[in-house]
This record gives C-alpha cells, sequence and structure tokens, in this order.
C-alpha cells in the first residue's frame, strides 16, 4: 500500500505530461500535469486510443509503426510532434518515452513523457530572426559604408564638370542628371546605415507622449481624410533616452505603411504604456529585465501576409508596387529602435489589420 501511494506521489509530481497506455495504445493512466496541459481529466481520457491526441492521424499511425514495435531500443529518444488540446489547440510537444515489457520481454505498453515547448520554439525562431537581420545589417551597412564613398567621388566630379561647363547647356543637363542621380543613391545608403546602425544619433531625455502629440499635429495633415487617427497615450510620463527625430521618423514610416494598406476609410491608433520585461522574458521578445515604454502602432488596414511578416524589416523587402515603396521604409524603422537599445516586432492578420509593438527602455 504505502509503495502504492508513493508511485502514485512520484508519478504526479512529474513536470511533464504523462500517459501509460497499452500495446494497443490505449490510454491506462495519465498524471496531473496530462490535465493541465491537454485539459483532460483522467476519467475523461481513460480507456480511449491516443489518436485523438494527435494533430493528424498520419502522424498517430506513423508514430505507431515506429515507435510500437518489439524490434529497437526500449526507451525512445527525444522527438517533436504536433499534439491537440480538448479546446483543439494546436501544441507541439517534445516527447520520450519508454516500452513497457513483461518478463518474457513482450511488449506490453509504453509511457511517454510529453512536454509544451510551443512558446520556447516561438521564442528560439524570434532569435534566429533577430540574428539573421543583424546579420544583413552588418552586410547591408558595411556595402552602404564602401558606396557611400563612392557616390561622393562622383558627385565631386560632377560639381567640378558644371564649374567648367558654364557654356555648355548640354553637358550642364546632362551633369545635372548625374547629380541628381547621386543624391538619389546617397538617400538610399542613408537609410541602409541607419538599418544596419552606423548612423550618429542626438540623444537626449525625451517623454514619448510628448513626442507623439507633436506629432500627431504634423502627421493629420498628411493622412487622407477618410483616415482617421486616435492617441491613447498612458497618463504618466514615459521617458527615454532618445534621438526626437530619429523616433519621428519611424512613426512616420509606420504611418506611411498604414496609410497604404487602407483601401477606402481606415483608423490609425498610437498607445504608450510602461511594462516590466521580467528576469523569465514571458514577453517573448529579446530584451534585457526592465522596465520599458511599450508605443503600440494599430491600424485596421488590409494586414500583412503571414509569409511576408519574417521578411518585413529586412532591407528593400516590399510586399507594394514597385513604383510605391523602395522596401527601406521598415528597416531603417528596424535599425533606428534597435539603435535605441530597444525592439520592434509585428503581427498581422490579414483583412483585420496590424499592430507594431515598439519596446524602448525607461530612464
Amino acid at each position: 500500500m504505502k509503495r502504492n501511494k508513493e508511485f502514485e506521489q512520484i508519478f504526479n509530481t512529474v513536470p511533464d505530461a504523462m500517459i501509460y497506455a497499452d500495446k494497443n495504445r490505449n490510454i491506462l493512466r495519465t498524471n496531473k500535469r496530462f490535465a493541465e496541459i491537454f485539459n483532460y481529466t483522467s476519467d475523461e481520457v481513460k480507456g480511449k486510443n491516443t489518436s485523438f491526441l494527435y494533430k493528424d492521424l498520419s502522424e498517430y499511425e506513423h508514430q505507431g509503426k515506429i515507435r510500437y514495435s518489439e524490434e529497437g531500443t526500449d526507451i525512445i529518444e527525444p522527438y517533436e510532434i504536433q499534439y491537440k488540446r480538448k479546446n483543439q489547440e494546436i501544441f507541439i510537444g517534445e516527447t520520450v518515452g519508454s516500452k513497457v515489457k513483461d518478463s518474457r520481454g513482450r511488449l506490453i505498453g509504453m509511457i511517454a513523457l510529453i512536454r509544451d515547448v510551443t512558446e520556447k520554439r516561438k521564442f528560439e525562431a524570434m532569435i534566429n530572426h533577430s540574428q539573421k537581420i543583424e546579420s544583413v545589417g552588418r552586410i547591408a551597412g558595411s556595402i552602404a559604408h564602401d558606396f557611400n564613398n563612392i557616390l561622393g567621388i562622383i558627385s565631386g566630379y560632377a560639381d567640378l564638370i558644371l564649374l567648367n561647363a558654364q557654356n555648355l547647356p548640354d553637358i550642364q543637363t546632362h551633369t545635372s542628371h548625374i547629380q541628381e542621380a547621386a543624391l538619389k543613391a546617397q538617400k538610399l545608403t542613408r537609410h541602409l546605415l541607419t538599418f544596419s546602425r552606423k548612423q550618429n544619433l542626438n540623444f537626449s531625455k525625451t517623454d514619448i507622449n510628448e513626442l507623439i502629440k507633436n506629432f500627431r499635429e504634423f502627421l493629420s495633415p498628411l493622412l487622407k481624410n477618410n483616415i482617421s487617427l486616435y492617441l491613447n497615450l498612458c497618463e504618466v510620463m514615459c521617458c527615454v533616452k532618445a534621438d526626437p527625430g530619429q523616433l519621428e521618423q519611424v512613426l512616420m514610416n509606420l504611418a506611411v505603411n498604414s496609410k497604404d494598406a487602407f483601401n477606402k476609410k481606415g483608423t490609425i491608433t498610437i498607445s504608450t504604456k510602461i511594462i516590466k520585461i521580467p528576469s523569465t522574458n514571458d514577453h517573448l521578445i529579446p530584451l534585457k529585465q526592465g522596465n520599458y515604454v511599450l508605443i503600440l502602432f494599430e491600424d485596421n488596414g488590409a494586414g500583412i501576409p503571414k509569409e511576408a511578416i519574417d521578411h518585413l524589416f529586412e532591407p528593400f523587402f516590399t510586399t507594394k508596387p514597385k513604383e510605391k515603396g523602395t522596401g527601406l521604409g521598415l528597416s531603417t524603422a528596424y535599425g533606428i529602435i534597435k539603435q535605441h537599445g530597444g525592439e520592434i516586432t509585428v503581427s498581422s492578420v490579414v483583412g483585420k489589420g496590424t499592430i507594431f509593438k515598439i519596446y524602448l527602455p525607461c530612464i
């Protein structure tokens, strides 16, 4: 009796969902953690085949072929598959197992341990994406710096030609076109240098709420009559160490992006709040522990396709027609926010709108 109680205690204190099933994959027993992860009680699942826990029936059949056999090792190495909770929500489960055999070595069942690693994988994906953008930024910055030097030489020689061609109108015209092209190219390289964080910023103590209020007066005339702009600012001061002009550039780039996403009427809402990123970082953002000003820039426009989200902050990536954008607006915003020690993320639903979240360290 005492041994059974000890076994019961061990069974229910395991931090992963535990399932004990017979050789036909019918559930004999589950622990408390199973109920927390899958949202089923032990009585609801006892005697049922485990197939209803899998996202895909084909995956259930595949696992049966490779796990439930007399051959092979008794210990099942960790693997990840998609499971299904009671409410039909899909999650990623890291699974390990062990075959249960009788005294003659015949398979009579299986014990499986399942750990929900969905949030962990999301965080890892975010870190990998951030590192990818960092690598692109270093390459872009290096190229932009060298290219900018070459453009300086081109502009310099164009100036010299103009000085010596005062009586040659055709040459002046052609040289002016060279200068215009060089200036446009220099503007593009400045965007790339911003993205790679190789520009100098003028930092000062800045109240984000005041900056947004002032920006509203500047932005309103630029928006179409069918676009409404609302502010939902927190009551306390939201002070950060920032270059106000650069942060206004970020807001402008986001506003232009939203404006292009509206077909007819639309709404832009800018909100602020102060949040605390704990050491455990439950927000799944690669930020250090501390207090941050969170700026939410929301619109109810067309939204962004899922396949485009991961590339949104990359230089020259755009979902707009060629004549409507260079693909540098959001990459520039990304570079500015990173240079401020912050983070910018995006979430979107096609047909419903987009939310940009900007995190800036408080002072």
